[in-house]
């Protein structure tokens, strides 16, 4: 498990992060939303309609792109979204 600082989503921003090491398997991103709760519909609602588009691209050593990911943050599952999910103690 990696831990990436605070990312603001109302403002428009890149960050870059480098890893060593990386087992050569399946991984899965991750995104938690700080201070905010999203058990019920209508504590995800605003999350569900947000603007913001969110990527991500995971790059060898030597620059070449290994895997990419765009969208936005959604319930569905269909292609650009980022699926939303809920549960546990935190909303994320």
């Amino acid at each position: 498990m990696a831990t990436f600082s605070d990312i603001s989503l109302n403002e428009v921003s890149e960050h870059h992060f480098h890893f060593r090491r990386l087992p050569n398997e399946e991984m899965s991103l991750i995104l938690y939303v700080n201070d905010r709760s999203a058990h019920t519909s209508a504590e995800r609602e605003p999350l569900e309609h947000l603007k913001t588009t969110i990527e991500a691209s995971l790059t060898d050593d030597h620059g070449r792109e290994a895997c990419h990911g765009s969208g936005q943050p959604d319930s569905g599952e269909r292609d650009g979204m980022w699926v939303l999910m809920s549960g546990g103690e935190s909303g994320y």
